[in-house]
C-alpha cells in the first residue's frame, strides 16, 4: 500500500484530522503532507520549529 493512500485513510479514520493537527504532532509541514496525500511530493523535509 502507498504511504499516500495510508495517510488519507488514517485521516479518514481519526474523523479527517487536519493537516495542521498532523504537522504539530509530526514536525512535517502542512503543505508537504498535502502534497504526501496526494502523490505529489518528490522530496520530505522535516521542518524545524523553535
Amino acid at each position: 500500500m502507498k504511504v499516500t493512500t495510508k495517510l488519507a485513510q488514517l485521516r479518514a479514520n481519526y474523523g479527517n484530522i487536519s493537516y495542521e493537527e498532523i504537522s504539530e504532532s509530526t514536525g512535517i509541514d502542512r503543505q508537504q503532507l498535502r502534497e504526501l496525500e496526494n502523490g505529489e511530493a518528490n522530496a520530505m523535509k522535516r521542518s524545524v520549529r523553535s
